[in-house]
């Protein structure tokens, strides 16, 4: 099994801890909740950008996700 990237990990565990699903996450980012998930599972990365827009949206560190 693949090790789980910092990014994934860290945002996974900042919605549990806010009890925000994925899906009301990407409705808050703009984005699908395709998107998020393929972020979640390793599938794909997001753009710095859009790693940016996570953690403020997130209220956490750009730094704690990777």
């Amino acid at each position: 099994m693949a090790k789980k990237s910092n990014f994934a990990k860290g945002v996974k565990k900042a919605l549990k801890e806010q009890g925000v699903s994925q899906k009301d996450f990407a409705k808050k980012i703009k984005k699908t909740p395709v998107t998020v998930s393929k972020w979640l599972n390793d599938v794909t990365e997001p753009s710095l950008s859009d790693a940016a827009e996570v953690a403020k949206t997130l209220k956490i560190k750009l730094d704690d996700l990777t």
